[in-house]
């Protein structure tokens, strides 16, 4: 039973005796009757009462339910918004490609070759010997360029660059590609012009992968990991 209900009732109670006491004859009618005044003003009071206490009663149930709703929409505005998916991030950074180990990097390298449509073929000659990548056109069975692979953190100087001519010579290949996560000095460069040496820093391979479309550039991700 709500607080208004019961002065409402009380209320009614007293209207009911009060008109009993109006209409009545006995001795009992006659008592109630002395108390009709004060039983009608009690009533009132009480009937006003358990107005003033619905209205309070009927306004908090409003707030309570404005709140809920304010509750509500909060939580709702709250809510993570729902984000569109995004391309894989690119790990491809300077940084990783000169922590690559030289087997790692021979790898990447390799990787980058085929996915550029190149036939490209990894030697297992080991860290240093010489050649690293066979690159081949098309169904020929005959190396058309060869590639040397260099992980270092210091620039390649000419003396590396004029050896790996020197394999060149020997394999009878027209076409060479240095490779190295770092650099290279002034005399290596000058050299590699005069001798079909393309020279490729750790700059430069980056630049290339990231340059490769993305589904290709993604087949490249497991070897930064």
């Amino acid at each position: 039973m709500t607080g208004w209900q019961l002065p409402a009732i009380f209320s009614v109670g007293l209207f009911v005796l009060a008109g009993v006491a109006h209409s009545a004859n006995t001795v009992l009618a006659a008592v109630l009757n002395s108390l009709r005044p004060a039983m009608i003003a009690a009533a009132s009071a009480l009937a006003i009462l358990a107005g003033v206490k619905y209205f309070i009663s009927r306004r908090r149930d409003h707030k309570a339910n404005d709140v809920s709703s304010a509750s509500l929409s909060q939580q709702a505005d709250k809510s993570p918004p729902q984000l569109k998916p995004e391309s894989p991030p690119d790990k491809w950074t300077i940084e990783l490609i000169r922590e690559l180990e030289w087997k790692r990097f021979e790898e990447l390298a390799t990787a980058f070759y085929i996915e550029k449509g190149i036939r490209a073929q990894a030697t297992s000659l080991g860290a240093d010997g010489g050649i690293d990548i066979k690159l081949y056109q098309a169904d020929s069975d005959q190396a058309t360029a060869i590639v040397q692979c260099k992980a270092w953190n210091t620039p390649v100087g000419v003396k590396q660059v004029r050896e790996f001519l020197g394999v060149m010579v020997h394999e009878k290949i027209a076409k060479g590609f240095y490779v190295t996560s770092s650099g290279f000095t002034d005399e290596a460069k000058a050299f590699s012009k005069a001798n079909q040496i393309t020279l490729v820093t750790g700059e430069m391979l980056l630049m290339m992968i990231l340059r490769l479309p993305v589904d290709l550039r993604l087949k490249l991700t497991p070897l930064a990991q």
